[in-house]
C-alpha cells in the first residue's frame, strides 16, 4: 500500500505541480479547521460573559476570561506553527492576523475585567481606564472578525473549500464605553450580598437631533415639538418597580406641553428604552431639558436626574410681497417682488 501511494504521488508531481499544491493546501485547511472552531467557541464564551455576566460570580468571570485568553494565544501559536503552503496564497496571513488580534484583545479584556472586579469601587464614569481598555478590546474583536472574513473570502477557489463563520462580536453597541460602564457597575453591585438600589440614566436623545453645539448648548432646527428617547438601567442588585420616567423643558412655549412621562419596571442589570413627547420648548432662546427617574414614595431607591441644555432655532420670518407700478409713455406696468 505504501509503495502504491508513493507511486501515485510521484506520478502527480511529474505531470503537474498543481495537484500536489492543491493537496497540500487542503491538508493545511484540515489542520486549521479545529483551531478556528476553538477560536469561535472562545468568542462565544466572551459574548456570554458580556451578555449574562450578572448571573456569574466575580471569580467565575475572571477565570473564564483568563481561560479564553490562554486559548486564544494557543490558537495563534498553533496556526503559526503549521507553515501554510504557497498554494493558499496570502489568505493564511489574514488568519494569523485575526488570531493574533484576538489573543491580545482577550488578554486585555481579562486584565481589565479582573481589575474592575478587585477594585474598591466600580468605575465612576465611561472614561475610567479599565472601561476604556474593555471598549478597545471590543473594537479589536470586531477588527479580528473582519480579518477572518477577508481570510475566508481570499482563499484560492482551487482549494474547493468554504470556510465556516467565526465571529466574536455580534453587536458592537455592547462594547461602547457608556454601555460598558453601566454594565460594570451592575456587575460589581450584583456580586455584593448587601442590597443595592441604584438607577442610571444611560442615554438621552432628542428628535429632531441637534445639528451642532455652541457653549454646551445643543442647537436644534426649528420644530413644533421634541420627542425624547431615554434609556434607564437598573445598576443595583434589586428589582425596581413602578418607576416614573419624565422629561420636562423650561421654559416651554406659551400654552404648550412642558412635561411628559412614562412608567417602567426593571430587574437588575437590565435597561428600558422609551420615547416620550412631544414637549415644546421656547424658540430662539436656550431651554433646559430635564429627565428624571423617580421611584414610588417610600422606596429606598434614590431618584436620578440628567439635564441637557438645548436651543430650538426660531422659525424664519414669513416672506413678504411688494408690488410696484410704473407708467412709461402712457403705458403702465406692475412688478411683484418677494422678500
Amino acid at each position: 500500500m505504501t509503495i502504491v501511494v508513493v507511486i501515485i504521488d510521484a506520478s502527480l508531481k511529474s505531470r503537474s505541480p498543481a495537484p500536489a499544491q492543491t493537496l497540500s493546501g487542503q491538508a493545511w485547511i484540515d489542520d486549521v479547521l479545529p483551531v478556528i472552531a476553538a477560536s469561535t467557541t472562545e468568542g462565544q464564551e466572551i459574548t456570554q460573559i458580556r451578555a449574562h455576566g450578572l448571573g456569574m460570580s466575580g471569580s467565575q468571570i475572571s477565570a473564564a476570561l483568563n481561560q479564553a485568553a490562554k486559548g486564544a494565544e494557543h490558537n495563534y501559536q498553533s496556526v503559526l506553527a503549521l507553515k501554510a503552503p504557497a498554494s493558499a496564497g496570502g489568505a493564511p496571513g489574514l488568519l494569523e492576523a485575526c488570531l493574533l488580534v484576538r489573543a491580545h484583545a482577550a488578554q486585555a479584556a481579562a486584565t481589565a475585567m479582573t481589575a474592575v472586579l478587585s477594585a474598591a469601587a466600580p468605575p465612576a464614569s465611561a472614561t475610567d481606564p479599565n472601561v476604556q481598555a474593555l471598549a478597545t478590546a471590543g473594537q479589536d474583536f470586531a477588527v479580528s472578525d473582519r480579518a477572518y472574513q477577508l481570510f475566508a473570502s481570499n482563499l484560492p477557489k482551487s482549494l474547493g473549500v468554504t470556510m465556516p463563520a467565526s465571529t466574536w462580536v455580534g453587536d458592537p453597541a455592547v462594547w461602547t464605553p457608556d454601555g460598558l460602564q453601566v454594565y460594570l457597575v451592575a456587575l460589581r453591585n450584583g456580586t455584593s450580598l448587601t442590597p443595592v438600589h441604584q438607577l442610571t440614566i444611560e442615554a438621552v436623545s432628542t428628535n429632531p437631533p441637534p445639528v451642532g453645539t455652541t457653549n454646551n448648548v445643543q442647537q436644534i432646527a426649528p420644530t413644533r415639538g421634541l420627542t425624547v428617547t431615554i434609556v434607564v438601567a437598573d445598576t443595583g442588585n434589586q428589582p425596581e418597580n413602578n418607576l416614573t420616567i419624565s422629561a420636562a423643558v423650561s421654559p416651554s412655549a406659551p400654552n404648550q406641553t412642558s412635561q411628559v412621562r412614562d412608567f417602567a419596571n426593571l430587574t437588575p442589570g437590565n435597561s428600558y428604552a422609551t420615547t416620550i413627547g412631544p414637549v415644546v420648548p421656547v424658540s430662539g432662546a436656550p431651554s433646559t431639558l430635564t429627565v428624571t427617574v423617580t421611584p414610588p414614595a417610600g422606596s429606598a431607591t434614590p431618584p436620578v436626574t440628567k439635564t441637557l441644555q438645548i436651543e430650538v432655532a426660531a422659525p424664519p420670518p414669513p416672506s413678504t410681497t411688494t408690488t410696484t407700478s410704473t407708467t412709461v409713455a402712457g403705458k403702465s406696468s406692475t412688478s411683484t417682488a418677494a422678500g
